[in-house]
């Protein structure tokens, strides 16, 4: 059984993940870009269903690793915290690494140099014999932008009023109020009116007054 997009069983509770562990294989492959999602359960809900039983139970990954690596992730974590983390994961990193084949364009020899020019390896062929080219290495250009006055002011006030913004200001760890604090301000930045009820009356100068 091969899986492709494979984070999509991250849970176990899902049809789809309840599906999936019921198909009988003798090998089990998955491919995925992003094994680890939001939390480092999405990990043990993958690694259980290509090798059931090398993590454990559910309850006992939990136990074991998940929390005690939570909890010494957060801001303002104990030293001795943070050095358990660090030990934990680097346990995991040991019992996953033998099941996990991880490839970037750097190690399969697609990404190139610095120049177009050193992209070129003439001694690098494809199935077919032709020359293969190399990736250029990418390219990231920043350019900051500033807000107006008035988004400034909208960005503002959802800091001071959002209950959305409250909710995340209140948890101890990453979950799912603060992603959607973190989806509210990138949609503030983009343009207000993606956030905004812009259909009820009187939002935009109650928000700006």
């Amino acid at each position: 059984v091969v899986c492709d997009e494979a984070h999509r069983m991250k849970s176990i509770s899902t049809l789809l993940g309840k599906s999936l562990r019921q198909l009988s294989s003798k090998c089990r492959l998955l491919l995925t870009g992003t094994p680890v999602q939001n939390a480092l359960q999405d990990l043990w809900a993958l690694m259980d269903f290509a090798q059931p039983g090398l993590l454990g139970n559910h309850a006992t990954f939990v136990k074991t690793f998940s929390d005690p690596i939570d909890r010494g992730s957060v801001r303002g974590a104990k030293v001795w915290a943070v050095e358990l983390k660090k030990h934990l994961s680097e346990q995991l990193r040991t019992l996953i690494s033998p099941h996990i084949l991880r490839r970037t364009k750097m190690s399969t020899g697609l990404l190139g140099d610095a120049t177009d020019a050193e992209a070129r390896d003439p001694e690098a062929t494809d199935c077919d014999g032709d020359e293969m080219r190399r990736l250029p290495p990418k390219k990231e250009t920043i350019v900051w932008l500033a807000p107006s006055e008035e988004q400034a002011a909208v960005y503002q006030k959802i800091l001071e009023k959002s209950e959305i913004i409250r909710e995340a200001c209140v948890k101890q760890k990453l979950g799912i109020e603060v992603f959607r604090a973190i989806g509210l301000l990138k949609r503030l930045c983009n343009h207000p009116a993606l956030a905004l009820p812009c259909s009820k009356p009187g939002v935009w100068a109650d928000l700006l007054s």
